[in-house]
């Protein structure tokens, strides 16, 4: 009797733990989908340079994804563009931390971010990761010479 009714008490604690684990998810799922409707939005903003309104968009992305790569790299894109340069090092970061090391593009978009902060070498690294994972990639390649280039011009005027 003692084990029947101990039992029917773990099935019904594993039954209650799994709904609770499929709620989690379904409200990370939500949290997520909301998050891409305001990371497009902010997309859109940014595409018009209207960076401050941008940037509410990618904020409000980053509170319900917080883990999201990409949205900290757009966040970091809008802060050098309105020259918040140790926020946009702090974006880059957190992008750095939860990027998933098969994206080349988000390395290349990152680089340009570096690039825009006029921090070469770290833009180059980026570039270099890219063309590892992708050969092929035109923009990065050329990128990368470019940077090459400012590194070279750089080192003359001194």
């Amino acid at each position: 009797m003692i084990k029947l009714v101990f039992l029917c008490y773990l099935m019904l604690c594993s039954c209650s733990y799994y709904n609770g684990i499929k709620n989690s998810l379904i409200f990370q799922q939500e949290s997520q989908k909301k998050a891409w409707i305001y990371f497009y939005q902010g997309l859109e903003k940014k595409r018009l340079c209207l960076w401050e309104e941008a940037l509410e968009s990618f904020h409000t992305a980053a509170a319900l994804d917080a883990e999201s790569p990409r949205i900290h790299a757009h966040l970091a894109d809008c802060f050098a563009s309105l020259n918040l340069k140790e926020k946009a090092l702090n974006s880059l970061q957190q992008a750095e931390k939860y990027i998933n090391q098969n994206d080349y593009m988000l390395f290349f978009d990152i680089g340009k971010v570096y690039e825009k902060l006029q921090d070469q070498e770290n833009a180059k690294k980026m570039y270099q990761k890219a063309l590892i994972l992708f050969p092929k990639f035109q923009k990065a390649r050329e990128s990368l010479e470019f940077s090459n280039e400012d590194a070279r011009k750089s080192k003359k005027e001194l």
